[in-house]
C-alpha cells in the first residue's frame, strides 16, 4: 500500500535532525552571556586599574607635602602658622614659646654655692698626683729641726748598726708628720732592685706607717723578698701610691710654718 502524505504536503522530517532553528536559539544566547559574564569578571580582576589610581594618590601627596616643604624652608617662627593656606587649607597660627628668665637667687642662696665652689676646688687640688720625686721639708721645721730629721735618716738606714737604727726611728716618729717629705725624698733615692736598698726601704716603709697611722693598711706595703720584673714594679708601685696618699692629704696634715 503507498504511503499517503501528511496533511499539508509536508515530508516528516528526518531522524538525524535533532532540532528546528527556533530550538538552537536559547542555546546561542546563554552562550552569549556566558562570554559577557566573563569579560565583566575578567575586568573586574584586572589590577591595573587599582594600581593607577593608587599611584595618581601618591604622587598627589607628595606633590602637596613638597610644596608646604617649600613654603616653610625660608620663614620665621612666627610666620609658620599662616603657611599653607591654599595647599593645605586654613591652619591655625601656631604659639611661640618664649623663655622664662630665671629668679634670680638670694643672698643666702648666692652665699651657699659660693661656699660649695671653694669646697669644689679643694678637692679639684687635693686630686693631683703627686709624682716620686725630692720633696723639700716643711716649712714649719726650723734649720735644725732639719738638720736632726736628715741625720736620723741616715741612722735608719744603716743596716750594720741595728741598735742605733731602732734609736733613730723612735726619734723620727716623735718628729710626727712633719718627716714624712724627708722620709718620702730618702725612699725617692733607692734602687728597688738592690735586695740592701730594698731592706732599707721597708724599714723606712714601716716607720711610715706608724707616724701616719696607716698600720693596718697593706694597700701602703710590699714584700722584701722577690726580684722578678713583677715585684720590682710592685714596690715602684706602692712607691707610687704613697707619693699620691701624700699629696692629697699634706695641707691638712702639716702645721702651720714656724720662725727660726
Amino acid at each position: 500500500m503507498a504511503r499517503q502524505p501528511l496533511k499539508g504536503g509536508r515530508r516528516p522530517s528526518s531522524s538525524k535532525r535533532t532540532g528546528s532553528p527556533s530550538s538552537r536559539n536559547p542555546r546561542d544566547s546563554s552562550r552569549t552571556r556566558q562570554r559577557r559574564y566573563e569579560s565583566k569578571r575578567e575586568s573586574r580582576n584586572n589590577p591595573t586599574l587599582p594600581l593607577l589610581i593608587g599611584g595618581a594618590g601618591i604622587l598627589v601627596t607628595g606633590i602637596v607635602i613638597f610644596m608646604f616643604m617649600q613654603a616653610t624652608s625660608n620663614v620665621s617662627d612666627s610666620q609658620k602658622g599662616k603657611i599653607g593656606q591654599g595647599v593645605l587649607g586654613d591652619i591655625k597660627e601656631t604659639v611661640v614659646a618664649h623663655e622664662i628668665p630665671a629668679e634670680a637667687a638670694s643672698p643666702e642662696e648666692a652665699e651657699e654655692d659660693e661656699k660649695d665652689a671653694d669646697v669644689l676646688e679643694v678637692k679639684k687640688k687635693k686630686r693631683v698626683r703627686l709624682t716620686p720625686q725630692e720633696l723639700p721639708h716643711p716649712e714649719s721645721l726650723s734649720n735644725n729641726q732639719k738638720e736632726r730629721l736628715d741625720a736620723l735618716i741616715t741612722s735608719i738606714l744603716d743596716l750594720n748598726n741595728p741598735s742605733s737604727a731602732d734609736e733613730s726611728r723612735r726619734a723620727v716618729k716623735t718628729m710626727g708628720i712633719e718627716a714624712l717629705p724627708a722620709m718620702l725624698t730618702s725612699w725617692y733615692k733607692l734602687d728597688m732592685t738592690d735586695q740592701d736598698q730594698v731592706i732599707q726601704a721597708n724599714i723606712m716603709v714601716a716607720t711610715m706607717l706608724d707616724i701616719a697611722g696607716l698600720q693596718d693598711r697593706d694597700y701602703y706595703r710590699f714584700p722584701v723578698q722577690g726580684m722578678e720584673p713583677d715585684d720590682i714594679e710592685f714596690r715602684e708601685t706602692v712607691r707610687s701610691r704613697w707619693y699620691r696618699w701624700w699629696g692629697e692629704n699634706r695641707d691638712d696634715l702639716l702645721p702651720a710654718p714656724t720662725e727660726d
